[in-house]
């Protein structure tokens, strides 16, 4: 496994898949200078909390704080899952779509070895990515608003966006598995993209009132990675802290899943 993982290191390294990857984050990074404050929010009536991604906030403010500076440095998180998504299915799907997975398998590499080698690299990827483009406006917004964190303050920004990118990780696990079962680009980045959007707009509907929503939908808002994230932006930690494990325990499933379809499926 050791020698294709460093062979799927190379195609990474030479794919253009990565440089889309990195493009799309700094694409992101230069447009929220040129809009400027970013609010998308749900919000009740008598409700002590709001929920959502809110960006560059503090420009309205006499003064910075903590908070408003944390949650602007993780609120881009609502755009980099996409261009996450889309690195995902292109990188894996790729050598499905031209054909020459087949020259792996002719040559008597393991299917199961050719999934988890591009499974790790992705995963690899996205943790390293999501890490790097939250630093960024770390340090985007630490100049922009001048509020200098405290150590204690830093810590705390760190282990939100270890859960964000945790929960990125619990996604991309669930795109693999639609990359096995379609692989289709097109088809694995829309279904990925409805999927997340529909728990948005159901959760931003509801969340004032979760336990009266209907059951299903209730389940279908908590196995939904946008449930997490728009807590977590914006500082609700404790609303998900019961759900988070099983989450990410259950983005488990579709990986095995998918590494039992794809040692039966057949490679055209």
């Amino acid at each position: 496994m050791r020698n294709y993982l460093n062979a799927e290191l190379y195609r990474l390294l030479h794919s253009k898949s990565l440089f889309g990857f990195i493009f799309g984050c700094v694409l992101i990074l230069f447009l929220s200078l040129i809009f400027g404050e970013m609010t998308i929010m749900g919000s009740g009536e008598g409700m002590l909390l709001d929920i959502g991604f809110q960006a560059k906030s503090y420009l309205s403010l006499a003064e910075p704080t903590f908070e408003t500076v944390a949650q602007s440095c993780l609120g881009y998180t609502a755009f980099f899952w996409l261009v996450n998504v889309l690195f995902t299915a292109t990188f894996f799907n790729k050598e499905y779509e031209i054909g020459t997975i087949k020259l792996s398998v002719a040559y008597g590499i393991d299917r199961r070895i050719i999934y988890f080698s591009k499974t790790v690299i992705i995963l690899s990827v996205s943790i390293l990515m999501y890490f790097g483009f939250i630093f960024s406006f770390f340090v985007l917004e630490t100049i922009q608003s001048g509020y200098l964190m405290s150590l204690s303050e830093i810590i705390q920004l760190i282990q939100w966006t270890a859960i964000n990118g945790l929960v990125i990780l619990a996604m991309n696990c669930l795109v693999l598995f639609l990359c096995v079962l379609v692989s289709n680009m097109s088809i694995v980045t829309g279904i990925s993209c409805i999927y997340i959007f529909s728990g948005a707009c159901v959760y931003l509907m509801s969340w004032a009132s979760m336990e009266t929503l209907f059951p299903l939908l209730r389940y279908y808002v908590y196995t939904n990675p946008m449930f997490y994230w728009m807590n977590i932006c914006s500082s609700n930690i404790v609303r998900i802290i019961g759900y988070l494990p099983w989450y990410l325990l259950g983005s488990t499933l579709p990986l095995i899943a998918g590494c039992i379809i794809i040692n039966q499926k057949e490679i055209k």
